[in-house]
């Protein structure tokens, strides 16, 4: 609490006069951190255009936001991978089921528009999932590594898209 009221320079009875206790104050920058995610999820992916540069759209403008906040990002990824009772309680669950739902229902519009095979939706889903989960451990873990820019992410979308256009459940390798 001394660093963070040092940092935003207020005092302490000032910090809590807007937050009950530490607890409370956790919970609403996650709060305000899914809100953020979840309103460059919308914007980006309810604009004009094919579905994939819509995603592209998305994943470019999410990734300068891990970028710019990897410290927080490494917060984020403790509640998710950390020990269950490591940080206050906060259920992404909920956050990441609704995050499943928008793409389904951005993916599924890709299908009647022809943009994509119907029969892949789910996989298709299961890989933009993993790609954001790619992005935020090579940003916690190598933040210099690796520069997911524009065209590397839109050559990523092209992959899963071209991929799941080109052939039939059934028709790839057998395992």
């Amino acid at each position: 609490v001394r660093e963070i009221v040092e940092a935003a320079g207020v005092t302490k009875p000032v910090l809590y006069y807007y937050f009950k206790n530490k607890e409370d104050l956790y919970r609403q920058l996650m709060s305000e951190a899914t809100d953020t995610f979840f309103t460059i999820l919308r914007e980006a992916l309810s604009g004009g255009g094919p579905i994939r540069h819509r995603l592209a759209r998305f994943y470019v403008t999410i990734y300068g936001l891990f970028r710019d906040n990897v410290d927080f990002l490494r917060l984020i990824n403790s509640v998710i991978y950390g020990p269950v009772g490591a940080t206050p309680r906060y259920d992404l669950r909920a956050r990441n089921e609704e995050v499943e739902r928008f793409l389904d229902e951005i993916l599924a519009e890709g299908a009647v528009l022809g943009e994509l095979s119907k029969d892949c939706c789910l996989e298709v889903r299961v890989m933009l999932v993993s790609l954001l989960r790619s992005i935020q451990a090579f940003l916690v873990l190598e933040p210099e590594r690796v520069e997911f820019g524009g065209v590397r992410i839109g050559r990523m979308i092209d992959l899963i898209f071209d991929g799941a256009g080109s052939r039939r459940p059934g028709e790839g390798v057998k395992t």
